[in-house]
């Protein structure tokens, strides 16, 4: 419908024409004025259009037209003008117009009759079938490379239950599937507005990437926000994502790097977010971005197992170390082995580097049991009751946890 021209081939002209011919092409719009308006039927002959190079329409539209420099004007009206037009538009078998033939100056230097258009009209006939048949093949192949890239993806994904592989998986995948020159893998955390790098790559020049586990605030102002929020696929050129984080060295040059950003959902929520970039301002085509949606939309249902497998994971693991504690309480005898026996589960339940117990003895803490760092240090070691400094004392008075965050302490 808007005729937008996609590649332009020429024969017959010298080398200085045909650079002129690639850097001036005309306008859409004035094609399709010339095919379209009702205005202009009488230039046109059979599906031909020919405007003779004197008539208004003419000076109007065409101005930049390339001249004939053989042509010369004559007033025989049988002679082809300098800046006369010939043009044969082509259309499909759904008369969807899909090109257009232009042709110079017959070696004869005379303008074309009725059997030249008729000719003409065959061959654009011809080439217009041609034209589409190429099309239908390609886009035959494109959708057999589309099916074949989704089915690698099943498989590269096929067993995979741990979240961060199923991203760095499939962000290598959709790079390989759409010849990107890299790929960056983030978690967002929606609460926080906050991005996190889980991995970076380039796959043409070795430069310094970002570190996994940076972090940076989104602003609302980000243009990625709405893809993070509306969880859509966006592609954006000359784009510096508005966040606080270091760039490597292929994005210093925003100018000339696009960049496409792919939510990844989890449970209606964006959990990640990938990006492909390609330098030189190469973006990435309608069908791409359809294969890449397709592409993320088959991780979204990994991602969805592999924190499924997460859950019942670590409750299968919480409730083997509860019931390991439970039968130490009904087993065990020993109230130092029962204690040991709490901090090292309470380690591996909780994921954390050290689990301490205190025992409260005659008006003071005394630690009873440890496992983690310093835990023999800690073992014996004693705090009065009466220190009310001291986080065991604080929690004994208030019955309640309490959180002491030594690390967010300026040193």
């Amino acid at each position: 419908k808007s005729f937008n021209i996609t590649s332009i081939y020429t024969s017959g002209f010298t080398e200085e024409e045909e650079a002129y011919i690639l850097a001036n092409p005309m306008p859409p719009t004035q094609w399709l004025d010339l095919f379209k308006n009702p205005e202009n039927k009488q230039f046109k002959h059979g599906s031909c259009y020919f405007v003779p190079g004197d008539s208004d329409w003419m000076q109007t539209h065409f101005q930049h037209l390339l001249t004939d420099s053989e042509a010369e004007p004559d007033n025989d009206p049988k002679k082809w003008h300098p800046n006369d037009l010939l043009s044969v538009p082509l259309y499909d078998s759904q008369q969807q117009l899909i090109g257009q033939i232009g042709l110079d100056r017959p070696k004869d230097g005379c303008r074309p009759d009725v059997d030249t258009f008729q000719m003409l009209e065959l061959y654009g006939q011809l080439a217009a079938s041609i034209i589409e048949n190429m099309q239908l093949i390609n886009q035959m192949e494109a959708r057999s490379h589309e099916l074949e890239t989704l089915i690698e993806g099943g498989q590269l994904l096929s067993g995979v239950l741990e979240k961060d592989v199923v991203l760095q998986t499939t962000a290598k995948h959709m790079a390989k599937a759409v010849n990107a020159d890299g790929v960056t893998v983030y978690r967002w955390h929606s609460s926080q507005r906050q991005l996190t790098v889980i991995e970076d790559h380039d796959f043409i020049n070795p430069f310094p990437l970002l570190a996994g586990g940076l972090s940076a605030k989104v602003g609302n102002q980000s243009a990625i926000l709405s893809t993070l929020d509306g969880q859509h696929v966006k592609q954006l050129a000359e784009e510096r994502l508005k966040v606080a984080l270091p760039r490597p060295i292929w994005q210093e040059d925003t100018n000339r790097v696009v960049s496409i950003f792919l939510p990844m959902v989890v449970s209606a929520e964006t959990f990640a977010l990938i990006q492909l970039y390609n330098r030189q301002k190469r973006p990435f085509s309608s069908q791409e971005q359809q294969l890449l949606a397709a592409l993320a939309n088959q991780a979204n249902t990994a991602l969805e197992t592999a924190l499924i497998f997460e859950d019942t994971y670590e409750r299968e693991r919480f409730y083997t170390a509860l019931g390991s504690v439970s039968l130490a309480l009904n087993y065990t005898l020993d109230l130092q082995s029962v204690l040991d026996l709490i901090c090292s589960e309470s380690v591996r339940i909780f994921n954390v580097d050290g689990a301490y117990i205190w025992r409260r003895v005659d008006g003071q803490f005394i630690g009873g049991a440890a496992k983690g760092h310093a835990e023999n240090a800690f073992q014996g070691s004693i705090v009065p009751a009466t220190d009310s400094d001291a986080l065991v004392t604080q929690v004994a008075a208030t019955g309640e946890a309490k959180i002491l965050n030594n690390a967010g302490k300026a040193s």
